[in-house]
């Protein structure tokens, strides 16, 4: 059965089976479903599955209609497909411990083998890395270090935070709970627990900064109505009319900034 916009983990597979006469990408997915991310609640396959296919789309918009020879663009995919290789799933709370890990694999001989038969190089590798590195999230500030250079490391930022509009993407972002707090949302969380998270995740993807037109335009008609689909999933009765309250509020005021810098710049 063809996959649904609703799964673009499963759309991503796809696709690289489509283009795999151009690109040897069974050795890349050799290595996304057997590296211990696997296991992740949040950081795992799917969620780099899916970063890769919002990627490609911002990226395309950004380029042009992208072609499977493209090495930029298979650059690009094969950056999503590995940017949380052997991720930690919330035991180290610095994320630079993420990125190292990522480096390492990067350097083993036989990812330079997995490269070599995409049609990439060692100079592919340098600067898959850098796209990786522009993913680093530090914690405690909740921002992202590394300022995103170039359409590629700007597609994929994006891309990184656009998980929030699939109802795959969502239940992910129930799981990643678990990474941050070591217990199950649905089952181990308060009430009171479940809406500051969900508070928390408005406040974030509302305020985070879309590089991409694809990104932009995603927060922009679509963020409201897919942070509301996340409280759904989460909360009922009094907790979700709090919730959906705290998002047209926040919302709203994202409208207003935007209609504003809009009324300046036009």
């Amino acid at each position: 059965m063809k996959a649904s916009a609703s799964q673009p983990s499963k759309l991503m597979l796809e696709w690289l089976s489509n283009t795999r006469e151009v690109h040897s990408w069974d050795v890349m997915l050799t290595d996304l479903f057997g590296g211990t991310h696997v296991n992740n609640p949040y950081h795992n396959h799917k969620h780099m599955l899916m970063v890769a296919w919002y990627a490609m789309h911002a990226w395309n918009e950004e380029i042009g209609a992208g072609e499977a020879t493209n090495v930029a663009l298979a650059e690009l995919v094969y950056s999503a497909c590995v940017h949380d290789h052997s991720h930690s799933g919330g035991f180290y709370k610095d994320d630079q411990f993420n990125i190292d890990e990522v480096r390492s694999y990067l350097l083993k001989p036989g990812t330079l083998v997995t490269l070599r038969m995409l049609g990439l190089n060692t100079q592919s590798a340098l600067r898959v890395e850098s796209n990786v590195m522009c993913t680093r999230f530090d914690a405690q500030t909740k921002t992202f270090p590394v300022e995103p250079d170039g359409p590629a490391q700007r597609a994929l930022r994006d891309a990184d935070l656009m998980s929030i509009y699939s109802d795959e993407g969502r239940w992910l972002i129930c799981d990643l709970y678990e990474e941050m707090y070591g217990e199950a949302l649905d089952e181990d969380a308060t009430n009171e627990q479940k809406c500051a998270y969900l508070v928390g995740n408005v406040d974030f993807l509302a305020g985070a900064k879309m590089y991409t037109s694809y990104g932009k335009r995603m927060k922009k008609h679509h963020l409201r109505r897919s942070l509301m689909a996340l409280t759904n999933i989460v909360v009922n009765g009094k907790e979700r009319k709090l919730v959906w309250d705290h998002i047209k509020t926040v919302m709203d005021n994202v409208d207003q900034v935007n209609n504003t810098v809009n009324t300046t710049n036009g």
